[in-house]
């Protein structure tokens, strides 16, 4: 018997940290009776979708733009008796919300994964977004940031955060840790990473341009979701250094955790995160990694020593040398898979902590 219905909103379900991590979730989740359907507002079919169907998810497709968003979405809420309604569309959710208020529709979580939209905001933006926070902070019964960072960020213009806004790491499975034999290549220099600005793919091939210039031995994988028009300017550039035998694009992968344990470093120049999943999965698997020193990697820094922060703006020769220097201080260290599975126990990343904290969420106005 259901015992829980969740219906979680994004805007469409490709295979980004946010939709990968509330899959992981929900598998979990099924041992106590909850179940999730899912709403895209972007009212495209996404990459995850067939195989959420196959495992008897619904999915509802609804453009937040439509002219008949607002009554295609109470119909969904009167027609099925969702337990909860769990956003994750930024300031959107204040829309989602507030209709599933009126559906009387008892927990109502909204979700901030990001620091924000990382666009320039003109006024009227700010002011709608301001707007939408306040809806928001009134009409969710609950409000979850992914990180400390992305709660001071979103909530910056508050004089006082409401008592209902949390943190919340996601949280990685045992899974996440690679159990097999570690085959480490010492060269290989890895980014996992959909293909978006913000990830700074370009940056990451001038930085390994430069270490491949002090050992050619070196090589780079990409993984990740790739964008043909971005792929294209590295293709460029790739060609232009003569790196085509060193840098491999891997696309969207499954067995990430294997892919880690055989490389020696991470390298994650990226411009804006919520909570950087690709730099915890380096982490968790004992793989050290240089990245950028925007907020949500530098809290990372407290739970792994094997992280270090570097100025975005600093020159690729400095991001080379640092790179360097942190390949041959851990090359050395090598951590068991039982190590990094205790490890990870003792942080608050441990998807069993995750599954705790969301279902005692949940289950809260199911007594």
């Amino acid at each position: 018997m259901i015992r829980m219905k969740v219906l979680q909103v994004f805007s469409k379900l490709d295979k980004g940290g946010a939709e990968l991590r509330t899959i992981a979730l929900s598998k979990e989740l099924k041992r106590h009776n909850v179940t999730f359907d899912y709403l895209c507002l972007s009212g495209k079919k996404g990459s995850l979708d067939d195989e959420l169907i196959k495992e008897g998810s619904k999915i509802y497709y609804v453009k937040l733009k439509s002219p008949k968003f607002f009554s295609e979405l109470n119909n969904i809420l009167k027609k099925h008796a969702y337990h909860a309604v769990h956003s994750h569309v930024l300031y959107a959710s204040g829309i989602i919300q507030w209709i599933a208020k009126r559906n009387q529709v008892p927990v109502r979580i909204s979700h901030f994964r990001s620091t924000g939209s990382g666009k320039q905001e003109s006024y009227f933006t700010q002011k709608r977004n301001s707007l939408l926070l306040k809806l928001i902070v009134n009409q969710s019964t609950d409000i979850l940031c992914v990180s400390k960072s992305v709660k001071k960020a979103i909530f910056k213009h508050m004089k006082q955060i409401p008592d209902h806004v949390k943190v919340m790491y996601n949280g990685f499975s045992e899974d996440s840790i690679f159990k097999g034999v570690r085959q480490k290549e010492k060269k290989v220099i890895i980014h996992v990473g959909r293909m978006i600005l913000d990830k700074n793919h370009m940056k990451v091939l001038e930085v390994f341009k430069k270490i491949h210039d002090r050992d050619k031995e070196f090589r780079l994988v990409l993984v990740g979701q790739i964008n043909n028009q971005i792929k294209e300017k590295l293709d460029e550039f790739i060609s232009e250094n003569s790196l085509n035998e060193s840098v491999v694009f891997l696309g969207v992968r499954n067995d990430i955790p294997e892919l880690l344990s055989s490389s020696s470093l991470m390298i994650f120049p990226s411009k804006r995160e919520g909570l950087p999943g690709g730099v915890l999965e380096a982490l968790i698997n004992g793989i050290p990694v240089l990245g950028s020193d925007i907020d949500p990697i530098k809290e990372l820094k407290q739970y792994y020593g094997k992280l270090e922060c570097i100025n975005i703006n600093e020159t690729s020769n400095k991001w080379a040398e640092r790179a360097m220097n942190l390949v041959n201080k851990h090359n050395k260290i090598k951590q068991s898979s039982e190590e990094l599975t205790i490890q990870l126990r003792q942080t608050p990343f441990s998807i069993e902590k995750n599954i705790s904290e969301i279902f005692e969420m949940y289950d809260r106005d199911n007594k």
